[in-house]
């Protein structure tokens, strides 16, 4: 630990040394886009330039007419000789009132300034009689850099809230968790006017915050808030992976000052039931935002999300939600901001599932059978904070988070496994056959019946985890180069009580003799962590403005020291025998119970790391971009991390074992990128490809000489003769086009490549006589995976647009496995390819009807003997309608076959025919809304998922919600200051 201490001294010494000063700046580049109320384009300004409010400044302007200072575009770029200080820009045309910014230049480093975009009014020379234009919403333009979505020219039905408005977005799409993706990049934080909101979790907004509201939705990447020192929204050759893509909320003017809220409550068939609130109040400084929400939907049964309602909220079994929260931000001009939040969250979750399993040996496969039935009730409470402070020379921030949980889960588990398939004529036949004795087929299972197990299991997780983050940006204005420190402190403590009774019996088939295994355990497990993490960084770029093209040449180095303490105390107690009545057990331990001393281990782990990373990027392009020619760019960046790994282990059963374990690793990590870019009114190019390496140590846990028996029919072994480190090599790439003119069009694709070797796999060995599986670690390699998308949007004409999508995948999983013998390596190829495509058409009275259609093929293959090769298959035709009816009546509905082919276990090859509908009446005077809706109409919606790799291959169904129709009332109340 002194060593890397003293290494780290070391490397914080160079850093500092590196400062260097200059006294003047000699000369930075201007950048920004003149639009008008409309963002219509702005051509043929005149530009004055003012220093300290008085001082006319003489710049070379690079997009127009130099000696007059007249742009012959709406982009404004210019050369500027006039150092630190306080800026004005103002520009001057025939018919608009003059505009004027202000901006500052605050150290020798900037380089270059972004104005983004300019605003200019026409100006009102007469007042005209009143009149009806009746206009076409365009639905998205690129401004500069960023993406906006006009709110105003998507049609949604009455009481949508933003995830509805969001998802018909060109490229959009939602996730079950709320991750929302943008032409297929992810969206890392979602605000409102700039804002954070319920940071950590979006789908707050998207589910709460009124459509209605909404003027447009802004997507872009969001500076740091350091930025004004580090100078990082200037800086166009940032990769992509360092880029913080947002999507901006931005609320119409009247929704700015004042406050709004808006209540729903509903009941419908089969007890359903849902009711929330949420209230939203701004000022200039402050906002406050507060909702409710208790539902037993799994809070996603809303109208609008396309149809497919149960493969959200019913992914994880039948949900019953109890949720709130509130949220603030307090800005104090430029210097001071705070923000923070509190959520509180109990889900009662009753999940039921059916599997169809098949494991693949090199022998033979094997065929199992399984039932879940489990309910988990818990609790989470988790509070975040955000405090900035923005000086002259330094910024500061300090965010302390605390999170909090608790949950009771109780688990019955039937399994039966079987030398032959079963063939089922119902979902769960041979389950229930097999352990409740009836059904036709009865003696047909239980004839090639191997081993049966019940196993029931409850536990109580507590979970209390916080933290402190803070960093620090610091350049004063005559360096060149900028410091920046982050410190992070990490505590967490995790105590879980276990119950778990184990229930076997033979089968017929099974001819080995062995005895069936009866078990009661009970286990209490306390673990605490403590992490503590430093890390500086130097940056510095060189910038050089040519008349034509504008070179950057930008180095960083950067320093890391970790350490991580893991404290990991476990105490287990068994008997080989059951209650007198197998049901749930209670979560407490029998007196008959004695202790386990073979599954009680106590581990402390240490680690302390040091990481220095050095790094130069160097982009060409540009000085001054044409408005329709090609004007390419380029960048190209490499990095070389140094990391240092010392790490102790120790691992005690008292009066059994005692090991102690260290190791060290020094690892290289190089990284090279490269990009090419074009930018004009018309279109942008934009193309980029990566490599990466990466290294990592097998665990701690899998190099003791121990024999794990907590769960007897799984048995975990150590492997002390050693695991090598697995060494991943990583590739992707990407090409993009936007086309700006009448028919905006996106083409996207991007595709990647990665292998591991090395990997560390469990090896099976499975005794079909006993049920029991021995798993161990071991090296293996042949693991890699490679992908391939494709995405095409256009907006056809005003009425029509259009949007398709290819993935495909390719994964090949390599394994151990083996029934009574050494395993042997067993490799699965598995191909995937999921083409998508949709249609919509929006008739003159808001009225939109749109169709699509999605398919999913996949296919498994292996080399191995015995081996036959799977396809399976699914197609999904879509169909939606949104009716604009008089009298303020909507009806909106979505019609979703499914179908499903290919499966090995017949009874998931399903076919569904997913019909929801809601109709709505707005009573506008009153801010009454009515709405009913229908979920799956026609009783037809199942829940079917299949997974595949080396070691076999899994086939489940899950219940979801059952049909329902329900009616709710919703209230919305705003009150908006002048």
């Amino acid at each position: 630990m002194h060593n890397a201490l003293r290494t780290a001294l070391i490397y914080l010494a160079a850093i500092l040394t590196a400062f260097t000063a200059s006294a003047d700046l000699k000369k930075f580049m201007l950048v920004g886009y003149i639009y008008d109320q409309e963002w219509d384009s702005v051509d043929s300004c005149e530009v004055e330039i003012y220093k300290d409010d008085t001082v006319k400044v003489n710049f070379k302007l690079l997009t127009g007419n130099d000696a007059t200072k007249t742009l012959s575009g709406n982009q404004l770029r210019a050369l500027v000789n006039s150092g630190i200080g306080t800026y004005r820009i103002s520009l001057f045309k025939d018919g608009y009132t003059p505009a004027t910014t202000t901006f500052r230049i605050g150290s020798v480093s900037e380089n270059t300034k972004y104005l983004r975009t300019i605003r200019m009014e026409k100006e009102l020379t007469r007042k005209l009689n009143e009149v009806t234009v009746t206009g076409t919403r365009v639905k998205m333009v690129m401004k500069g850099d960023t993406v906006v979505f006009d709110a105003a020219a998507f049609q949604l039905g009455e009481g949508s809230m933003l995830d509805a408005l969001v998802r018909q977005l060109p490229g959009a799409t939602i996730s079950s968790d709320g991750v929302i993706e943008v032409n297929g990049r992810k969206i890392n934080e979602l605000l409102v006017n700039g804002k954070d909101f319920f940071k950590g979790d979006p789908k707050v907004a998207l589910q709460n915050l009124p459509a209605y509201t909404v003027k447009n939705l802004k997507v872009y990447d969001k500076a740091d808030d350091d930025a004004y020192l580090t100078h990082s929204d200037s800086n166009a050759d940032k990769l992509e992976d360092d880029q913080n893509l947002v999507m901006d909320v931005q609320l119409k003017k009247e929704y700015i000052k004042g406050w709004m809220a808006n209540a729903e409550a509903g009941y419908g068939t089969r007890d359903r039931y849902m009711g929330r609130i949420f209230g939203l109040g701004y000022t200039d400084k402050l906002r406050i935002s507060v909702f409710g929400n208790i539902n037993n939907t799994g809070n996603s049964s809303q109208a609008g999300d396309n149809g497919q309602w149960w493969e959200r909220s019913a992914e994880n079994g039948i949900n019953r939600v109890a949720m709130g929260g509130i949220d603030y931000s307090y800005k104090n001009g430029e210097e001071t901001e705070f923000s923070g939040n509190l959520n509180y969250r109990h889900n009662d979750i009753n999940e039921h599932e059916i599997s169809s399993i098949t494991r693949f040996y090199p022998s033979g496969d094997l065929y199992r059978r399984g039932e879940l039935r489990r309910r988990t009730k818990g609790h989470t409470l988790r509070t975040d904070h955000d405090l900035n402070f923005r000086l002259k020379s330094l910024a500061f921030a300090l965010m302390p988070s605390l999170e909090w949980s608790r949950n009771e889960t109780r688990t019955n588990n039937l399994t039966a496994t079987f030398d032959t398939d079963p063939v089922e004529n119902s979902r769960g036949e041979a389950i229930d056959s097999v352990f409740n004795a009836t059904g036709p087929k009865l003696n047909d299972f239980r004839r090639h019946l191997l081993t049966s197990l019940q196993n029931l299991s409850v536990n109580d997780p507590e979970n209390l985890h916080g933290r402190i983050n803070t960093w620090t940006t610091i350049r004063p204005a005559s360096w060149k180069g900028v410091v920046k420190v982050n410190l992070i402190g990490d505590i967490e403590r995790n105590t879980v009580d276990t119950r778990t009774l184990y229930n076997q019996a033979i089968g017929a088939a099974n001819t080995g003799g062995a005895d069936p295994m009866k078990r009661d355990t009970y286990t209490s497990t306390e673990l605490l962590k403590k992490a503590a993490q430093a890390a500086i960084q130097y940056m510095r770029d060189y910038t050089n403005f040519g008349e034509k093209r504008t070179t950057k040449l930008t180095w960083a180095v950067r320093g890391m020291y970790d350490y991580t303490y893991n404290n990991n105390d476990m105490h287990t107690y068994s008997a080989d025998r059951l209650p007198d009545h197998i049901t749930p057990p209670s979560l407490t331990r029998p007196e008959y119970m004695i202790a386990d001393m073979i599954n009680s281990p106590y581990t402390r782990q240490s680690n302390n790391s040091t990481r220095m990373i050095g790094s130069l990027n160097y982009s060409n392009t540009a000085t001054a971009p044409g408005d329709s020619t090609l004007n390419p760019g380029f960048n190209v960046g490499f990095s070389l991390g140094y990391f240092h790994h010392n790490e102790h282990y120790d691992f005690e059963k008292p009066g059994i074992t005692d090991q102690h374990l260290k190791r060290t690793n020094d690892w290289l990590i190089p990284s090279v990128y490269f990009s090419f870019s074009s930018q004009n009114k018309v279109r942008s190019l934009n193309a980029n490809i990566r490599y990466d390496i990466s290294h990592k140590a097998p665990l701690f846990s899998y190099l003791v000489d121990n024999r794990d028996t907590s769960d007897p029919l799984n048995v975990t072994l150590g492997n002390p003769d050693g695991l090598r480190n697995s060494l991943t090599h990583s590739a992707y790439f990407y090409i993009g086009r936007y086309s700006r003119g009448k028919k905006r069009t996106i083409v996207q694709l991007n595709g990647g490549w990665n292998v591991t070797t090395s990997a560390v796999a469990m090896a099976q060995t499975y005794n079909p006589a006993t049920g029991v599986t021995i798993n161990r670690p071991e090296n293996i390699s042949g693991n890699w995976n490679t992908y391939l998308h494709f995405y095409f949007n256009t907006q056809l004409n005003d009425r029509f647009s259009l949007n398709a999508m290819i993935i495909g995948n390719g994964t090949n999983s390599a394994d151990y496995v083996a029934i009574d013998a050494a395993p042997t390596r067993s490799s699965v190829f598995n191909t995937s390819v999921n083409p998508r495509a949709g249609i919509d058409y929006r008739f003159s009275n808001g009225s939109t009807i749109g169709a699509g259609f999605s398919a999913a093929v996949e296919h498994q293959h292996s080399a191995r003997e015995g081996f036959n090769d799977r396809t399976s298959y699914a197609y999904n035709p879509s169909l939606r309608l949104l009716l604009k009816l008089p009298a303020q009546i909507e009806f909106n509905t979505q019609f979703n076959p499914y179908f499903r082919r290919g499966y090995e276990n017949k009874e998931m090859n399903t076919t569904e025919y997913i019909w929801n509908a809601t109709a709505s009446k707005t009573f506008a005077k009153s801010g009454f809304t009515l709405k009913l809706a229908a979920y799956d109409i026609l009783g037809s919606a199942k829940h079917v998922y299949t997974s595949i790799n080396a070691q076999g291959r899994t086939e489940t169904w899950r219940n979801c919600l059952p049909r329902y129709v329900m009616l709710s009332a919703i209230y919305r109340f705003d009150m908006k200051k002048r």
